[in-house]
């Protein structure tokens, strides 16, 4: 569901009989293209614990990025599924040879919550005291799984899964929702898709690694950036099913894609939960 921009003319008549719907300073409208969510009453989702999503920037210029890596793939041992990895490549990194996985997305994350340097992390996207919590540095990286615990201690006040199927060039993703708390404020999922084993040239402390093998890769958002809507008030134990269908043209190989979803809270940013899964 990418963002894209039509004059007022074009969307006069689409309009005519609809509430009034306002144009941004340049005088466009922003609607949606692509695949629609189809929406349906949900299945209980077995697990209610409170997972954590790390949203890595990165780039194949940034020669302390390995050692990043190194550490979330040992929290990521020890965490398993209570641990989901977001590896974004940061706007300003230009490829060091081949592939680039720059996303306009990513991009826009990574100037909304101000990151610069290379590697930083955001854990669930949690505002402290005003200031985007992010772990800046291989070292501070090093030691977020104190405060991924933490994350795992906490109730979480939504559960999600979500499962994927390929069929010819076309995935299948389904997802639940289910409310373990009340919800009075705008709640909104965003799915995204990330790819593993991904080989191409790596800065290191060392040197240059030419066939460094990339995890957790950005491919791309699936959904608008900061999600759709889920809803904006209901009462705990209600789930909510998600079903849409698209072709992942961004990725190399689906056999090591993963779709991720995550929920927030559309006002504050914040992650609630967040889950994954292979594309089978």
């Amino acid at each position: 569901m990418k963002r894209i921009a039509i004059p007022i003319f074009a969307l006069a008549l689409m309009f005519a009989s609809c509430d009034k719907i306002e144009p941004d300073a340049n005088g466009n409208y922003t609607v949606y293209a692509g695949p629609e969510i189809m929406w349906s009453e949900g299945s209980a989702v077995a697990d209610h614990g409170h997972n954590a999503l790390v949203e890595k920037y990165t780039g194949p210029r940034c020669s302390n990025c390995p050692n990043a890596d190194a550490a979330l793939d040992a929290i990521h041992e020890s965490l398993g599924s209570r641990l989901v990895v977001m590896s974004i490549t940061h706007y300003q990194e230009e490829p060091l040879a081949g592939l680039d996985t720059r996303t306009d997305d990513g991009g826009e994350w990574a100037r909304y919550f101000g990151v610069s340097y290379r590697p930083t992390a955001m854990l669930n996207r949690t505002n402290v005291n005003g200031q985007w919590d992010l772990f800046v540095g291989a070292p501070a990286i090093s030691g977020i799984g104190s405060s991924i615990n933490a994350v795992g201690s906490e109730q979480a006040k939504v559960a999600i899964d979500v499962t994927a199927t390929q069929t010819g060039d076309s995935t299948d993703i389904t997802f639940n929702v289910e409310l373990l708390a009340d919800v009075d404020y705008p709640l909104n999922i965003t799915l995204a898709v990330t790819e593993d084993s991904l080989k191409y040239p790596q800065l290191t402390p060392t040197g240059t690694d030419p066939e460094y093998s990339h995890n957790h890769i950005l491919r791309e958002v699936i959904t608008d950036l900061w999600g759709v809507e889920v809803t904006s008030s209901a009462s705990a134990g209600k789930i909510y099913q998600g079903r849409i269908k698209v072709a992942l043209k961004s990725v190399e190989d689906v056999k090591n894609a993963h779709i991720v979803a995550f929920a927030t809270d559309a006002a504050t940013r914040q992650v609630l939960n967040c889950a994954q899964c292979e594309v089978e």
